[in-house]
């Protein structure tokens, strides 16, 4: 064999050695792939039935990239969690690795964080974070309910709900008192408004409560500011619409609106169960034509925009009284952040693409409280240096290490700029923060 003959035999081995190497090589040592391409390491068996798509699972899930934990089912809901089984959004996901389980088993399931977003989730793929990022789902099936079993069961608890229903609203039928319409709406009394009527082109301001015939509220405007709606749409019903026919400019009433005129046998997923019927109370404040309608909303944007201006404009006295009565000694940072250190921190410090969590409670400039993650009892977590948060706190939580608490006035600039928090908290306002640096995760 020349050498012509020997480089080129060494070179086809060398090619055929690294393909063979390429279908061998495991992306994720310790997992085995799957034969519908998840990549899984199982922890222990179970003997049950393999769920099939449409099926329903109650399984324990935990969600990590390397040490840090994102989500944890009894953590966030404290127990298993309901998943319906659906075709994987790509393949190896966790929709995959469900469809390799039965009862009992515990097994995880990896893949790279770049499939996540890019295929399930739609979205590109956030700079700080590496395509090669793996993500591991840790989950144990508990339990596999057939599709079958789930449609049986839904039908069974449907014929529940319609003879519970039918049941609340005879005792409103059989009233003699009560008014029922031809369409089925039952109405229990009405002062009528001296105003115009409502037509099909109109905008009506109302007030009013919706709740179950049991007493769960389920929208409360019937105090405050009206809410406005026109007067043409459905979201609510007909029946609600057709009560709101039946009243003139500041007219109110109060009505029973039956299933049928509601959402009737199929409800509103997450909110509202089917065959539910409702008590309604409602006033009317005013109606308008669609043009008198966006007029007004014309003069309120003029309004809150002059508004926002003369907030702006005496921001800086505002906060040089603030500075002043609270007897603040320190200079504000290039910014204008006033950084008040309450208690140092003996952890890490903060750096560019730490994921962040903090907790905080955020106040007026009359120190009124606005809200607080302590509430919650769960820490607010973000991305520092991607615009995740408002750029006061971002600049803050630089300034301090874990274990840290400060409390910062953070003016509107580098705060939540010209958009309104709620009526405590216009726009262009002042913000205070008491922030305690929770961790840092890496």
């Amino acid at each position: 064999m020349n050498e012509m003959k020997k480089i080129r035999f060494v070179f086809l081995l060398l090619c055929s050695m690294t393909a063979m190497l390429s279908c061998n090589r495991n992306e994720y040592p310790g997992f085995d792939k799957m034969d519908n391409g998840a990549y899984m390491r199982f922890h222990s068996k179970g003997n049950g039935i393999k769920p099939e798509t449409g099926d329903f699972v109650l399984v324990d899930i935990t969600q990590r990239i390397g040490d840090s934990l994102l989500f944890d089912s009894f953590v966030d809901y404290g127990e298993s969690v309901s998943v319906e089984i659906m075709e994987p959004s790509f393949v190896g996901d966790m929709m995959s690795g469900l469809l390799n389980m039965r009862e009992g088993d515990s097994a995880t399931v990896a893949f790279r964080i770049d499939s996540l977003f890019e295929k399930a989730l739609g979205e590109l793929l956030p700079e700080y974070i590496s395509p090669e990022t793996v993500m591991y789902v840790d989950m144990k099936l508990n339990k596999v309910l057939t599709k079958k079993e789930v449609e049986e069961e839904y039908r069974k608890e449907v014929a529940i709900m319609k003879e519970r229903d039918d049941v609340l609203l005879a005792s409103y039928y059989s009233n003699p008192d009560y008014t029922v319409t031809d369409n089925g709406l039952i109405v229990i009394d009405i002062k009528q408004g001296n105003g115009r009527a409502v037509t099909s082109e109109d905008v009506i301001n109302v007030n009013f409560m919706l709740s179950t015939l049991d007493g769960d509220t389920i929208i409360d405007y019937l105090e405050g500011e009206p809410f406005s709606m026109a007067y043409d749409d459905m979201a609510l019903g007909k029946g609600f619409n057709e009560a709101v026919g039946m009243l003139k400019e500041k007219g109110e009433g109060t009505f029973v609106i039956p299933s049928s005129l509601a959402f009737d046998s199929v409800g509103v997923r997450n909110a509202i169960l089917p065959y539910t019927s409702f008590y309604l109370v409602i006033k009317i404040d005013d109606i308008m034509t669609i043009q008198e309608y966006e007029n007004k909303l014309d003069m309120m944007l003029e309004k809150e925009n002059a508004d926002n201006m003369k907030r702006l404009a005496e921001e800086p006295g505002r906060i040089a009284d603030y500075v002043k009565s609270h007897n603040i000694a320190v200079e504000p940072t290039e910014s204008g952040l006033y950084f008040l250190e309450q208690k140092k921190g003996d952890g890490e410090s903060v750096f560019k693409g730490d994921i962040v969590s903090i907790h905080y409670i955020m106040y007026n400039i009359e120190d009124k409280i606005i809200e607080s993650s302590y509430d919650s009892g769960k820490p607010m977590k973000f991305v520092l240096g991607y615009n995740e948060m408002v750029p006061g706190i971002e600049e803050a939580v630089t300034m301090m290490k874990v274990g840290g608490k400060a409390r910062v006035i953070v003016p509107s600039q580098i705060g939540f700029g010209d958009i309104a928090i709620d009526e405590k908290l216009p726009g262009n306002s002042t913000v205070i923060f008491d922030i305690e640096l929770v961790a840092v995760t890496r």
